[in-house]
């Protein structure tokens, strides 16, 4: 533990009604380091689901201006940008709220509880139903109907997208319903379990510091 510190500290302890003592401070420290090491682990989250939102988006819109050679493109576009632009713009939004921030002794309480909050912010939108159960869904019928659009351009007969799926067989519609909930589902359960693995569990680090400080601070 770095003397500098232990010093900081325990000058700063004198501003309080009662200056704590070694063991105290040694706490203080051990909370101030496992707070840091908590949050740096959710800033490399962010910037994780930034790249990776990043090349995605990337990738898919390469790939429509690829496939599809029609006006239809820019509707395909703007509709990605919606589904999945503005996740990659809410994600950036929240990471520059805690990017800059690393915790110190003085002050470790209100900067603990700002950031926990923007943090949870983040992670309860993420958990709502509005992401699992109307923009998910939306997103993977949105690739399906891409998949037909695309494969109704390389038919020999040149039927075009309303064509081919009113020729459908039953058969057929029923299985895309399948494929299209399984997909729904399998993405939300993933998305999920990510969001638990990349930022919850770190989150109740950092609840956890709260609440040690707070029984060091009584």
């Amino acid at each position: 533990m770095d003397f500098n510190e232990i010093q900081n500290t325990w000058k700063n302890s004198f501003r309080r009604k009662k200056p704590l003592d070694r063991g105290q401070i040694e706490t203080l420290l051990k909370i101030r380091k496992n707070s840091n090491s908590a949050l740096n682990k959710i800033k490399k989250s962010y910037k994780i689901e930034l790249i990776v939102g990043s090349i995605m988006y990337i990738i898919i819109v390469f790939g429509l201006f690829w496939f599809i050679k029609s006006s239809a493109v820019y509707i395909f576009l703007l509709l990605i940008t919606l589904l999945l632009g503005w996740g990659i713009y809410f994600a950036w939004e929240s990471y520059k709220k805690i990017k800059e921030t690393i915790f110190d002794t003085e002050g470790l309480k209100p900067s603990l509880i700002k950031t926990i909050a923007d943090i949870e912010k983040f992670i309860n939108f993420g958990k709502s139903n509005f992401i699992k159960y109307l923009i998910i869904p939306c997103a993977c019928l949105l690739g399906m109907f891409m998949g037909l659009f695309i494969a109704s351009q390389f038919t020999s007969d040149n039927k075009d997208i309303m064509e081919m799926i009113l020729t459908l067989e039953r058969r057929s519609i029923v299985k895309m319903i399948f494929v299209l909930i399984i997909t729904s589902a399998g993405t939300i359960v993933y998305s999920q379990y990510m969001l638990k693995r990349m930022y919850r569990k770190h989150l109740n680090e950092l609840k956890q510091c709260l609440k040690e400080f707070e029984e060091t601070d009584q």
